[in-house]
């Protein structure tokens, strides 16, 4: 039904272009048509009406370019799995340093440890 209505509507929106063009024509003519003006105008906008209403919407692709799609598709993919494995990356690095920077401080207190340990024994001393 909508591919029937869209039809219609492209006729009259034809017949509109057509008034309005016959318009002009008389325009010229000194001898003005308004009423082909405004009827077209009416059975134009109508035709437009009728073929917006019944816009087809793009759920079924057509096969035309389904290579070109796949190809995007992993495209898009390898793109995706490049920056996964920058930001596990990232992550790691992040992860390491953080690690570094405990195992210093680990260092630090027990180095701190030690040298408090070594001032108690010189004044038990």
């Amino acid at each position: 039904m909508r591919a029937f209505k869209s039809q219609i509507g492209q006729y009259f929106l034809v017949i509109g272009v057509i008034m309005l063009a016959v318009f002009f024509v008389t325009d010229q003519s000194q001898n003005p048509q308004f009423l082909l003006f405004f009827g077209g105008l009416v059975v134009g906008g109508f035709g437009f009406f009728l073929m917006w209403g019944s816009r087809s919407s793009r759920t079924d692709e057509s096969a035309r370019f389904r290579s070109v799609r796949r190809y995007r598709q992993k495209s898009r993919e390898r793109r995706e799995m490049k920056r996964q494995k920058e930001q596990d990356r990232r992550d790691q690095r992040q992860h390491e340093r953080r690690g570094r920077r405990r195992q210093e401080k680990r260092n630090q207190q027990q180095q701190e440890q030690y040298s408090q340990q070594q001032e108690q024994r010189e004044r038990q001393s």
